[in-house]
């Protein structure tokens, strides 16, 4: 072999590289890329539209429930209290029917304390029926919340003890509904 040749044979060969298939399917074109972004943006946003939709759908029917809830209820407040204020009248009817008696009867004074006595008696059961509560005074200490103090006098009663009702007070539960006016030793 001649020089000439071994030079020839010896000198690199450069190579074309190719690509492959495979390596084309994975870097994908620009084009592509900006569409499949798009796309699932798009989804996105399609998704998040009909959310809100649906919330707002959820939010105007729980307002509208809520207006009708509000409306049965004032009814129902208007018709609880209309029945309150007509069972204490049927409680008093009687108490009045009995007052009426009293004063149209014919006979002496021994009939009309009875039937002032039946009204008396008639009166504390319909208050009792309705909750409502004597408010005990006489020789109770006194107290503010339940007792008015009108008048002051010398006992021999403790300082702050109640000595006189002059107006009997009343409560239903744990509302004063009237103080008792009353006497206090000094």
């Amino acid at each position: 072999m001649s020089k000439k040749n071994e030079k020839k044979t010896s000198q690199p060969q450069v190579e074309t590289q190719q690509e492959t298939p495979a390596a084309q399917e994975t870097a994908p074109a620009p084009e592509t890329e900006k569409t499949d972004s798009a796309e699932t943006l798009l989804d996105l946003l399609n998704k998040a539209e009909a959310k809100r939709d649906e919330y707002l759908s959820t939010a105007q029917r729980l307002q509208a429930e809520f207006d009708n809830f509000r409306r049965r209820n004032q009814g129902i407040y208007k018709d609880a209290f209309n029945d309150g204020v007509a069972d204490t009248v049927l409680k008093m009817l009687p108490v009045l029917d009995n007052m009426e008696r009293a004063l149209n009867a014919q006979s002496g004074e021994a009939e009309l304390r009875k039937g002032v006595e039946m009204i008396c008696r008639q009166m504390s059961q319909a208050l009792q029926a309705a909750g409502v509560e004597e408010i005990p005074a006489h020789g109770e200490a006194f107290d503010p919340t339940r007792h008015d103090a009108v008048m002051q006098e010398e006992s021999q009663e403790e300082s702050g003890t109640v000595t006189g009702v002059l107006q009997k007070g009343y409560k239903m539960g744990e509302k004063v509904l009237r103080p008792s006016m009353v006497k206090v030793a000094q």
